[in-house]
């Protein structure tokens, strides 16, 4: 139990019992009275999900959303070719969202896992780091024997994603 931060009633009490020396009675009356009087609030305690349970917790939906997001792009680019027009701007949404916002978010996602930045802020980096990352990515493909093509590039991007999407998972899942 932390000296100033008890999780239940039951730990108050006990804190507010040691602190002034009064009988519990007496202390659990104060607690009820100051919640009353809406100077003290309760909340309730949920304890923070076991490393097997958390990637099935509603905290992390946002990392299945990113899954799905990099998954659907890897796969409109892999499977819809590019001279079938209707559908074809199907592949160009999910492809932009794909190099132009998903690798900048899972890096500022990995840096900064609590929310000390805002939304807006929060996006405007993603899209300004992603504009960054990808041309660094395709300029170290064009060092590499394959070079760059679309399929490395895809590829390249997806593994970073990826790779930064489990970083801010544990790191968030670390830092509850």
């Amino acid at each position: 139990m932390q000296e100033n931060q008890p999780n239940t009633v039951e730990q108050l009490a006990q804190l507010v019992q040691k602190k002034f020396a009064i009988p519990k009675e007496e202390a659990v009356k104060h607690i009820m009275s100051l919640n009353a009087s809406g100077k003290l609030n309760f909340k309730e305690y949920s304890p923070p999900a076991t490393p097997k349970a958390y990637p099935f917790s509603l905290k992390a939906r946002l990392y299945w959303i990113i899954m799905v997001l990099n998954v659907t792009a890897i796969a409109s680019v892999f499977i819809i070719p590019e001279n079938a027009f209707p559908i074809v701007y199907v592949r160009y949404l999910f492809g932009s969202i794909f190099a132009f916002f998903l690798p900048g978010f899972c890096l500022i996602k990995a840096l900064f896992p609590q929310k000390e930045l805002d939304p807006i802020e929060r996006a405007i980096l993603s899209v300004g780091i992603s504009i960054s990352i990808v041309p660094l990515v395709s300029y170290l493909l064009n060092l590499t024997y394959w070079g760059i093509n679309i399929v490395n590039l895809t590829l390249s991007l997806a593994v970073l994603t990826v790779t930064f999407t489990a970083v801010a998972f544990w790191r968030e899942h670390r830092v509850e």
